[in-house]
């Protein structure tokens, strides 16, 4: 008897970011079946975009795979302005 408006709903992907649409896709590939988005930023907020048109309303990124250092925080910082649209 929940009600189904107080479930949030959320996905977690690994996330690969490079300008290399074919080293993302091939990224992607290497960490199959696991859930991957590979490529540039763009690539990833188009996912974003459609997963909150399903209805999820929560994206977890595991950090791991965006680098160490400057180049992690860059990348996050690319990643919240790229899906700040969405919130």
């Amino acid at each position: 008897d929940r009600d189904p408006a107080t479930i949030v709903r959320s996905t977690q992907a690994l996330v690969f970011l490079t300008d290399d649409v074919a080293k993302g896709d091939e990224l992607v590939r290497l960490v199959a079946p696991r859930p991957a988005v590979g490529g540039p930023v763009e690539r990833f907020a188009e996912m974003v975009s459609g997963w909150r048109d399903v209805g999820v309303d929560e994206v977890i990124v595991p950090d791991f795979t965006l680098g160490a250092g400057a180049a992690r925080e860059d990348a996050m910082a690319a990643i919240a302005s790229a899906v700040a649209p969405f919130r």
